[in-house]
């Protein structure tokens, strides 16, 4: 319950903590503890589930609704419409393009893990050699 109040923004933190009678030492737990956190995660992970399909769902309806402004009689909205799908077009290729970046690149490992990779790595090399 206190993660869904404050996953969905309507209350302040305040208000929450007021609301559910909870101590600000508990409540500065709660924010740090993985369990509190993973529910917040959960939600997050919902409503951009709900999102993509809204999106899936009216998206197309949206398009066929800015095409047909592209053709309006009033220069303005036409104008608006077309620099629209320009914008769109030219954002969604710049997606494409960070996402092949980063497929090209691997992915992410962080300064321990890249020792640990090496270590790994020379002490294969030197049984090799050794062997």
């Amino acid at each position: 319950m206190v993660a869904g109040a404050l996953f969905e923004g309507k209350m302040s933190l305040v208000e929450i903590i007021g609301e559910y009678k909870l101590s600000t030492v508990v409540f500065e737990k709660w924010l740090n503890s993985g369990e509190f956190r993973g529910e917040l995660d959960r939600l997050g992970r919902i409503r951009e589930m709900e999102t993509e399909y809204t999106l899936q769902r009216f998206g197309p309806l949206a398009a066929l609704k800015l095409a047909e402004l592209l053709g309006s009689d009033r220069p303005d909205t036409a104008r608006r419409a077309a620099v629209d799908v320009i914008d769109r077009c030219v954002r969604k290729e710049k997606e494409k393009e960070k996402e092949k970046e980063e497929e090209e690149e691997g992915p992410e490992v962080d300064e321990v893990k890249a020792k640990k990779m090496i270590v790994a790595l020379a002490e294969g090399f030197k049984e090799k050699a050794e062997g």
